[in-house]
């Protein structure tokens, strides 16, 4: 749609949206106004008789014939593509915010569930480290240091529980590390 032609009626002094040719009176009753656009067409550029020209220029309520100058039925022709495309891209975005939600959802149950995972977990602190090399010797050496703790404490079986040291080894002056224990047939 052309901004010049928006709101206008044809006058004497008009110029021909195609060919740019001022109108006249004479040539007023052969010129036609889109009815989209509402560009004015000269009797040369816009290919009509006068007689469907009279037809276009009904001004009832029952008029249902409309002229369109070649722009605006070119455009008219694209119209169901481009609405059957933003159907389209209508329908994938719904979609996609749907997997979002989804992933969100997914996202929360997983944390949930990993938060009551670690709720049954035991921390431990101030186990004296293992001075062995061997990493055996040293996860022997904590799983029974955190047995006679807890077998003290509230005589629990910690053999089918599986333990780690939490962070990395500390030198000789820092304090041990922590144990984290949790039953093995949960993980």
């Amino acid at each position: 749609m052309s901004a010049k032609g928006k709101n206008r009626s044809p006058t004497s002094m008009e110029k021909c949206s195609k060919c740019n040719k001022a109108g006249n009176p004479a040539d007023k009753k052969l010129s036609i106004t889109c009815d989209c656009c509402k560009d004015l067409l000269c009797g040369d550029c816009h290919g009509l008789s006068p007689t469907e020209i009279r037809v276009f220029e009904l001004k009832t309520v029952a008029r249902v014939v409309t002229f369109l100058c070649a722009d605006c039925r070119s455009t008219m022709t694209q119209l169901p593509s481009i609405l059957k495309k933003l159907n389209d891209l209508t329908d994938e975005v719904q979609q996609l915010r749907l997997r979002q939600n989804m992933m969100a959802t997914e996202a929360a149950v997983h944390e949930l569930t990993e938060r009551k995972y670690r709720a049954q977990n035991i921390i431990v602190y101030d186990i004296p480290e293992s001075t062995s090399e061997n990493i055996q010797e040293k996860k022997k050496h904590d799983s029974e240091e955190v047995a006679k703790l807890i077998r003290g404490v509230c005589n629990i079986d910690c053999s089918k529980a599986k333990m780690f040291r939490l962070g990395a080894p500390k030198s000789a002056d820092a304090p041990p590390s922590s144990l984290e224990g949790y039953p093995k047939e949960q993980k």
